[in-house]
């Protein structure tokens, strides 16, 4: 989702995406703008899901009435994530997840 995103693709783009393409959705978010390098950005300040500007939802729905049911993971990369034990940030990013994926 952050690639997706981050390179401005319209959420209506993925419906054209042959589904033989995708191999697995990572579902994370983000500011909507961003913050220092590109780089820097993509691993230290993506935030869990619902709480940053992506649509994911709409993204969700998208990849969803083009077909797609494989599998969906998540891939929070960020100085926040990191600081916490690992099973509260397995539990928060888990729940997040669920959330956005129950909305699209």
């Amino acid at each position: 989702m952050w690639h997706i995103a981050r390179a401005n693709t319209p959420v209506a783009d993925l419906a054209s995406v042959p589904q033989h393409r995708i191999v697995g959705v990572e579902l994370n978010d983000a500011d909507e703008h961003v913050t220092g390098t590109l780089f820097e950005d993509t691993v230290h300040r993506r935030r869990y899901c619902g709480e940053g500007a992506f649509d994911l939802a709409g993204m969700i729905t998208s990849l969803r009435t083009a077909g797609w049911n494989g599998p969906w993971g998540v891939e929070i990369l960020s100085d926040e994530h990191r600081s916490k034990p690992v099973r509260e940030a397995l539990a928060r990013a888990g729940e997040s997840a669920r959330m956005v994926l129950d909305r699209g």
